[in-house]
């Protein structure tokens, strides 16, 4: 299933569709999982500011860093998030960027 194909499977809204209401739940899950293998700052630094909707610079004095500091800390704790997610969902590769990579391989070699 491609992910046009997902989206054509909206009937009222995702609120409502089972397909998407598992997707969302199975998602999350993943997303759980990766978060509690970062650090506790990254984590907490992400949580304060995703969850709590806090300004990066309310981060930082939560977490006694200045503000620069918070943006390299959530810059690096996404990119293990992203990698991680890649993982738990079929891919190997631990590398920021990889499945760009391999999606412009692949299609290289089926044109």
């Amino acid at each position: 299933m491609t992910g046009s194909d997902v989206w054509k499977r909206q009937r009222n809204g995702p609120d409502e569709d089972p397909f998407f209401l598992c997707l969302r739940s199975e998602f999350r899950a993943l997303l759980a999982e990766a978060m509690s293998e970062l650090d506790e700052r990254s984590r907490r630094a992400l949580l304060l500011y995703y969850e709590e909707e806090l300004t990066m610079k309310k981060v930082g004095a939560a977490l006694g860093v200045v503000e620069s500091r918070v943006s390299q800390i959530q810059t690096a704790a996404m990119e293990r998030l992203r990698a991680r997610v890649q993982e738990l969902l079929g891919g190997t590769s631990r590398a920021p960027g990889a499945s760009k990579v391999a999606s412009v391989a692949s299609a290289k070699e089926m044109a």
